[in-house]
């Protein structure tokens, strides 16, 4: 029984390690290639930081969950509830930006519409995709 909590914890850590390393490479990619830096390319990195937290809220509750003592891995802790915090609001965060992503495809494709330099749109956007999902 502790080797397969052991094993399904070291799966946890190495997928969520390595989508973190991932999210951090692309946004690495954005700020370093000037070409990738287009209003769309953006909304993909606020995607992608969402994504990024989820991936730390995997790390930080398999490592926590490791570090207790067995007797106490059914209780709740400051830690535990931290990362319940961190990847509940993260993954309604990234099913935000998804959607505002699509809405915005939608807009620009078929109703041609350019948002440029649309400010109020860009507030409406943060706060669907940040504020939203902290309420």
């Amino acid at each position: 029984m502790t080797e397969d909590i052991e094993a399904q914890a070291a799966i946890t850590l190495t997928s969520a390690t390595l989508s973190f390393l991932g999210g951090i490479a692309l946004l690495e990619t954005y700020f370093q290639i000037s070409e990738f830096q287009t209003s769309m390319h953006r909304l993909l990195v606020f995607l992608t930081i969402a994504d990024i937290l989820t991936a730390f809220g995997c790390i930080l509750g398999t490592t926590n969950f490791l570090l207790l003592d067995p007797d106490k891995r059914n209780s709740t802790d400051p830690i535990c509830e931290l990362q319940s915090f961190i990847t509940t609001f993260s993954s309604l965060a990234s099913f935000a930006w998804t959607s505002i992503i699509a809405v915005h495809l939608y807009l620009v494709i078929r109703k041609e519409r350019n948002f440029q330099r649309n400010r109020i749109i860009k507030v409406l956007y943060h706060f669907i995709g940040w504020i939203l999902p902290g309420i």
